[in-house]
């Protein structure tokens, strides 16, 4: 498999050498410990950033076009994006409003399967919770549930007229939910489970049967560096898909096992 992706490149830099620019592509991402998807706070260790990060090197390295990544908060990321400043982002669920000033991978106007995982967000509560959540309407009506600021999870819970005591990120969060003092939280499951468990929650928190969200995440591009480079930028999504569809599973066990 390694060497069709090699070849794979090969043909793709061919095809896009004349058109794009030598121009690093700065892509932002969150400074917060989320495994098994992105480690630690800081700079990262080829090879140990997470199964999303390592997903990202290694497309670069066979697009072999280079690469700089920046930890900022998740909302930082997003200005920036939106101005230009830095060239992409992720982890990043596709809404209109956000395709307003992000490039998507798309096939007919709709965006495609050329993203980096498809997320799953349960509501995770206090093991014996009485909660429901039916797909549309939680019971009771209007808990305290609350989830990662920012996110398109939490939006959605605004809309549904919850509002949030205080901004809680999930290592505050898991813990007020396993003694029962936050009704809930959305938050991605594997990255729910992961911390839960190295925090030594798990014996306390459980999820409800039925996500509350289930979306793609994507890398999304500025509209400012699609428009300078939309042959790099499409060539990036397609070799993310391979590398996903191919490498993936030995880059996921190496985080998970």
């Amino acid at each position: 498999m390694c060497r069709f992706l090699i070849a794979s490149a090969g043909l793709w830099l061919a095809a896009i050498a004349s058109a794009s620019t030598s121009e690093p592509l700065v892509i932002c991402y969150e400074d917060q410990h989320f495994p098994p998807y992105i480690l630690g706070t800081s700079g990262q260790v080829a090879g140990h950033g997470g199964i999303i990060y390592d997903y990202i090197e290694q497309s670069a390295a066979l697009l072999e076009h280079p690469v700089v990544f920046e930890r900022k908060p998740w909302k930082r990321c997003q200005v920036e994006l939106q101005h230009g400043d830095v060239d992409a982002m992720f982890a990043t669920i596709y809404t209109e409003e956000r395709d307003a000033w992000a490039a998507f991978p798309k096939t007919d106007g709709v965006p495609d399967d050329r993203y980096l995982h498809f997320a799953t967000y349960p509501v995770f509560v206090p093991m014996g919770s009485e909660l429901s959540w039916n797909g549309e309407a939680f019971s009771p009506a209007k808990p305290l549930v609350q989830s990662v600021p920012g996110y398109v999870s939490e939006k959605k819970l605004l809309a549904m007229g919850m509002r949030p005591i205080t901004a809680l990120l999930p290592r505050e969060a898991l813990p007020l939910v396993a003694t029962g003092r936050l009704e809930g939280y959305v938050l991605e499951e594997q990255l729910g489970r992961e911390l839960a468990r190295q925090m030594g929650l798990e014996d306390n928190i459980t999820t409800l049967p039925i996500p509350f969200l289930e979306q793609p995440w994507y890398l999304a591009f500025s509209k400012q560096r699609y428009a300078q480079d939309p042959e790099l930028v499409e060539t990036f999504w397609t070799i993310l898909k391979e590398v996903r569809e191919t490498l993936g599973p030995s880059i996921i066990k190496r985080y998970t096992e």
